[in-house]
């Protein structure tokens, strides 16, 4: 007797492929949301940490000339970067981490070029105003508050202080000590030491030290310390391979991209590869590989994209895709390892006074001829570590001396 043939259940496979589909859209909306929340992380702290540098740097030159500080032009930008920052902390529940800060070693560490005592006030009045930041929200009082600390050079502490909390907790880009972790820390900074040490002797003392604590019925002080006995050919040979596993807390690489228009654009004589007597205006961007962070290796960038922006619309003006660009300073090579707190810079594009064009630093050589409103994407990368993007638009009127930044879009 044969079988019933088993019917094809299409419904069944529609809700299947439905389910499919509706599991799909929750996931790139939660993807979505996870991105929107990262970029506006990192903006609201960019925002803080770009005008604490400036505050610092302008303070610092006008304190060393004997000249006076105006604090006016730093008051609003640090104010709303900071009330940003509190906002972005609050909805991540970041509140509860300035809890766990070890002040007696971020003070140690980040103000260690500081008067000690306005370095700890600093950043306990930092800790201070982020937890009311953070649990009240902007508050004319909290507003005046920090407005009277920029202008005082003791006041000024909070946001020095303020600048590795932030850049710690919310751009994880500096490495933060945690109360919790004191203990274990400093037992890595003691083998961290003791590898030091090991590396410093010879390898006959590095085998007797070896042997002298083996024979003690412990283990060697360094972890993964390897001694090893006679080679196939008999010799002696010794040597210890270190594996602390980063004892240090070393986060990956991170590429920072940044344009400064009044710092990246500069008139140049004596230029490699031009006449000596030519004049050329420079166009560059910083890279910069923060501390507390692995060295990024291999780094290199490239010209993704020039675009032509006129009136009616805008014309691909570098045809034939991306090509890599070249280091200030480094003739001849593309790459280069960009160690933590190291900052280096990409030639971007140059206009000479011998010439009428301009010529981007991109490997095979290009030139653009019309004047006019260009953009251009930029793109840097290492060994590792994710890419990461700037956009620039840049004005020519024709002459060399007529270059400038339009506008840095992202």
């Amino acid at each position: 007797m044969s079988e019933k043939a088993t019917e094809i259940d299409l419904t069944a496979l529609e809700q299947i492929s439905l389910d499919f589909e509706t599991q799909q859209a929750a996931r790139k909306e939660e993807w979505q949301q996870k991105q929107a929340k990262q970029r506006r992380r990192e903006k609201a702290a960019r925002k803080l940490l770009d005008a604490m540098t400036r505050l610092d740097q302008h303070a610092g030159t006008c304190h060393l000339d004997g000249q006076p500080f105006d604090a006016n032009p730093y008051v609003a930008p640090l104010i709303d970067g900071f009330f940003e920052v509190c906002a972005v902390m609050g909805e991540e529940q970041l509140s509860s981490d300035l809890e766990t800060l070890d002040e007696e070693r971020m003070v140690g560490l980040y103000g260690k070029d500081r008067d000690p005592k306005l370095a700890c006030t600093g950043y306990r009045q930092a800790i201070n105003a982020l937890r009311q930041g953070i649990a009240h929200g902007r508050t004319p009082a909290l507003d005046g508050q920090l407005k009277a600390t920029v202008e005082n050079i003791a006041g000024r502490h909070l946001w020095y202080m303020m600048y590795p909390v932030v850049r710690g907790l919310v751009l994880k880009e500096l490495r933060v000590f945690r109360i919790t972790e004191r203990e274990g820390q400093r037992f890595s900074e003691d083998v961290a030491d003791r590898a030091q040490e090991i590396h410093r002797q010879s390898p006959r003392q590095q085998e007797e030290t070896t042997i002298e604590q083996q024979s003690k019925g412990g283990t060697s002080a360094v972890q993964g310390s390897i001694i090893s006995g006679q080679d196939q050919s008999g010799g002696q040979l010794a040597h210890s391979i270190i594996n602390f596993g980063q004892p240090d807390g070393r986060l990956p690489p991170k590429l920072i991209l940044n344009f400064d228009q009044e710092k990246d654009i500069v008139n140049q004589a004596n230029t490699n590869g031009l006449d000596p007597e030519v004049l050329s205006r420079w166009l560059r961007i910083r890279v910069a590989n923060p501390n507390g962070r692995r060295v990024a290796r291999n780094c290199v960038g490239h010209v993704e994209v020039v675009k032509w922006l006129g009136p009616d619309g805008s014309e691909d003006a570098m045809p034939n895709g991306q090509r890599p660009m070249n280091w200030e300073h480094l003739l001849g090579k593309s790459e280069r390892d960009i160690h933590a707190g190291a900052e280096h810079r990409l030639d971007v594009l140059h206009a000479a006074d011998n010439e009428n064009r301009l010529r981007l630093s991109v490997k095979p050589e290009y030139a653009l001829e019309n004047p006019g409103t260009y953009e251009l994407i930029i793109r840097v990368s290492a060994d590792d570590v994710d890419s990461e993007f700037i956009t620039l638009r840049i004005r020519w009127e024709g002459e060399w001396n007529t270059l400038r930044a339009a506008q840095q879009v992202e």
